[in-house]
């Protein structure tokens, strides 16, 4: 099936890994977009007007309306946005949708088939492109202590196994976007009273540029911050993480909360000084090579 997959197929599933849910017993899909994951802050402009934002989605519905054959429902609240799609009878889209994410129901917990890493490029780079849609930040304050200016691509802290496995599509050899860090939602990591938010895997916008978004102004943005980056770094050739190579070069303090519930069972309880020791212990791929 991976083999099989249309572009536009593979930028749903995207979209869907992003922001979405699938209600199996109504054959419905929706996917709610807060609207400050849409918000794109530059150097010089910022799209943040809710009415803007409203219709910069326009696009996206009206391709996977013409995609599904359905009709797409658009409905908004003060502070998101929800497109929702109705599947009546059981068609190829839904059929797909449902052996993908094969069970789950939620970006909460979904997670990528093994067989889609050997998918071809242009699938995996469209499937990337409409996660990023939604799920991912593109704004000025997001910079590293050189203020070199990254893009941050968020999931929910439910999801421990998302994050590697983004992490592993954006850093296969067909795509070579490396990744700079992943922020993890985790004690270690974050103050003692909101360390249990999102997981940020973080990239560099003028690497960023080889997946883009669909959404115009969230592209512009993203060249700007990216030209941005190469005036004053120069562009420099993209290095890929590598945790075997790695050392410890500070130790962080213990904390209780290391045993909370809202860590993945698999980690809980144990002590990390370093992101990619998180990573190395849910199953990095590139640890395994």
């Amino acid at each position: 099936m991976i083999n099989c997959l249309l572009d536009d197929l593979a930028y749903l599933f995207g979209l869907t890994c992003g922001r979405g849910s699938l209600d199996y017993s109504k054959r419905c899909l929706k996917i709610t977009v807060p609207f400050k994951s849409i918000e794109a802050v530059g150097i010089n402009k910022t799209y943040n007007q809710k009415d803007k934002l409203i219709i910069g989605l326009d696009n996206i519905v009206n391709l996977l309306g013409e995609f599904t054959g359905k009709h797409v429902k658009k409905t908004s609240s003060d502070s998101a946005i929800t497109i929702s799609i109705l599947f009546q009878s059981n068609t190829h889209t839904w059929q797909a949708l449902t052996a993908f994410f094969n069970g789950r129901d939620s970006f909460q917990n979904f997670m990528l088939p093994e067989d889609f890493f050997g998918a071809p490029k242009n699938i995996k780079l469209n499937f990337l492109r409409g996660f990023s849609d939604f799920a991912g930040f593109v704004r000025k304050s997001n910079y590293d202590l050189s203020r070199r200016y990254r893009v941050y691509l968020e999931i929910p802290n439910a999801n421990w196994h998302l994050p590697i496995q983004i992490c592993r599509l954006l850093q296969d050899p067909e795509i070579c976007v490396p990744v700079q860090t992943i922020t993890w939602g985790h004690p270690n990591f974050r103050g003692k009273h909101n360390w249990a938010k999102e997981h940020q895997v973080k990239i560099y916008a003028e690497y960023f540029k080889t997946i883009g978004f669909t959404i115009d102004f969230k592209n512009e943005i993203l060249n700007e911050l990216a030209n941005a980056n190469i005036v004053k770094f120069g562009f420099k050739q993209p290095s890929f993480c590598n945790p075997l190579a790695k050392r410890i070069t500070k130790e962080k303090k213990p904390t209780p909360n290391v045993n909370s519930t809202k860590i993945h069972e698999s980690i809980r309880g144990q002590h990390f000084n370093a992101f990619w020791q998180i990573c190395t212990s849910l199953g990095c791929y590139r640890c395994k090579r």
